[in-house]
């Protein structure tokens, strides 16, 4: 097979109206699994794809005209600076929830520490902090056993030995005063917002929560006042809207509200609290 790059484009524009987006992921998913270089893609105008190649163009089109995101067609997805498995058992990570790793990073809250990921998901917040000192130990928990399947997968790939896997829904069995920290991205869209239309591919019980979206995050907030230790912070991502329905939940807990992390569109995106 024989692709015209300038009649890809064109098709490509014609097939997904003009979305440029999707000819971007092309360019991408060309370069990643079909090794054709960026150089023949920019200055050939004909590219002899073999068998194996073809099967892989169709599968990108067959996928994509499913709305079904790159980083699921690929198995794979970038956070914070390194590579992750992720399939439709995970939610794909999102730049967001990168600030929290930030935030380790930046605090250089280093040394001897219990630290609890509650709804690990892949892993990919677990992993990036447990990146950050070798003292650190990580319990990374789930209530899906699907889920922490993708993670130990993760695990595995990057070698480490300071993370443990744990099925639970969110902190109901673990003991008293047993964390410094507690991290956790939980569902926190409602139930009929409109961009789940959106998301469709991700598991719908890692997105949505009950009471407007914040019926995970009342029972986070109200455990983790029992498993941190004193001084303990509990690290909380939520709705870009929802700041301070947070801020007024932490107060019926016992938890200090510490200070909060704007995101990349000035949202009040995560929650830092203490005991």
């Amino acid at each position: 097979m024989i692709i015209n790059t300038k009649i890809l484009r064109s098709k490509v524009s014609e097939r997904f109206n003009g979305d440029e987006d999707i000819y971007s992921e092309l360019t991408y998913y060309l370069k990643k699994v079909l090794g054709i270089s960026l150089a023949d893609l920019y200055s050939s105008e004909d590219i002899k794809l073999n068998k194996e190649q073809s099967a892989n163009l169709d599968n990108f089109f067959k996928q994509k005209l499913k709305k079904r995101p790159l980083d699921y067609i690929l198995k794979e997805s970038s956070f914070f600076g390194r590579n992750f498995y992720i399939d439709e058992r995970v939610l794909i990570p999102r730049c967001e929830t990168e600030l929290i790793i930030q935030y380790f990073k930046e605090n250089k809250t280093l040394g001897k520490k219990n630290i609890l990921d509650a709804g690990t998901g892949s892993g990919c917040i677990a992993i990036s902090i447990a990146y950050l000192d070798d003292d650190y130990t990580l319990y990374a928990s789930d209530k899906s056993s699907s889920a922490l399947e993708v993670a130990a997968i993760n695990i595995e790939r990057h070698r480490l030995n300071n993370i443990f896997l744990t099925q639970m829904h969110w902190l109901s069995g673990f003991q008293k005063d047993a964390f410094d920290f507690v991290i956790s991205n939980p569902p926190y869209i409602e139930e009929y917002d409109a961009h789940l239309k959106d998301l469709s591919h991700e598991p719908i019980e890692a997105l949505v929560s009950s009471e407007n979206g914040l019926g995970d995050i009342k029972e986070i907030c109200r455990n983790a006042f029992e498993v941190l230790k004193y001084e303990g912070m509990l690290v909380l991502e939520h709705g870009y809207n929802q700041s301070e329905e947070v801020l007024r939940i932490l107060q019926t807990t016992g938890l200090k509200f510490k200070e909060t992390i704007k995101d990349h569109q000035g949202h009040h995106r995560i929650t830092i609290a203490t005991k």
